[in-house]
């Protein structure tokens, strides 16, 4: 593990006792506050807050985005991205979501975690060239196998308000094994890469998390693609996490 790496794991598990105190905190709010957007904006922004101060004590020239938060952007070669994951999930007091901390450096991906706040945990975490640990393992995660069946696949997704994503959400129905939806675009990813699930796809996501995503996925074996199967995801707007040997059928089932 790179001392990167070492860092963001320490940023984001430091921050678990923050965000667990707001989370706690949500069931004492009333229907008025629930329905509150500024409110809920002012807790991402104090959680991202949170990551980012953390990581600014060790690399305070550093230049730093989030989803919620301004972050800090300077001329440095180093751009950290971190993001609450799932933020909807963490506002309805579901626990599926998680903290991504992910670095660049001179435009290359470095170092990246995904940490689940409530069960205080790394869920993933990957340095360049070294692979991925899962849930504080010491062995690296392998590559698991795949006939490359869309109908045997177990998809994971999101879906956008648009009437193209709804219908093609339906047509992934018929043809996959199984589909769901859970709400982390991070978490999800790493239940592909760990061979819960086949794949994720979705026509929504947000950048920051996806680097952390881009990064442990391909430490894994993983491929990242838009729907048309090119590597430019930020720049398309989609994204496919997805054993190697699915790609193909899978692109060609997410064509409508």
């Amino acid at each position: 593990m790179s001392s990167f790496t070492q860092v963001a794991r320490q940023a984001a598990i430091e921050s678990g006792r923050h965000i667990r105190s707001i989370y706690y905190r949500l069931e004492r709010l009333n229907l008025e506050q629930r329905a509150d957007d500024a409110l809920f904006q002012q807790f991402y922004e104090s959680i991202e807050n949170n990551v980012i101060e953390g990581l600014l004590g060790f690399y305070p020239d550093h230049s730093y985005y989030a989803n919620f938060h301004p972050g800090k952007v300077t001329d440095s070669r180093f751009s950290w991205y971190v993001s609450l994951s799932g933020a909807e999930n963490f506002r309805q007091m579901k626990s599926h979501f998680s903290i991504t901390v992910a670095l660049e450096m001179d435009g290359e991906l470095q170092s990246a975690v995904i940490y689940d706040p409530i069960a205080n945990k790394i869920v993933a975490e990957a340095s360049k060239g070294d692979g991925v640990l899962c849930e504080d393992e010491e062995q690296r995660v392998r590559l698991g196998k795949s006939d490359g069946k869309i109908e045997n696949a177990a998809l994971l997704t999101a879906v956008a308000p648009l009437d193209q994503e709804i219908t093609r959400f339906g047509a992934m129905l018929r043809r996959a094994r199984m589909q769901r939806i859970l709400g982390d675009f991070a978490k999800d990813s790493a239940l592909v890469i760990k061979g819960e699930y086949s794949a994720y796809y979705a026509a929504t996501f947000d950048l920051a998390t996806l680097k952390a995503v881009q990064l442990i996925a391909r430490e894994a074996g993983l491929l990242v693609t838009d729907y048309r199967g090119n590597e430019d995801v930020a720049a398309s707007g989609t994204v496919v996490v997805t054993h190697p040997k699915l790609l193909k059928e899978l692109l060609q089932a997410l064509q409508i």
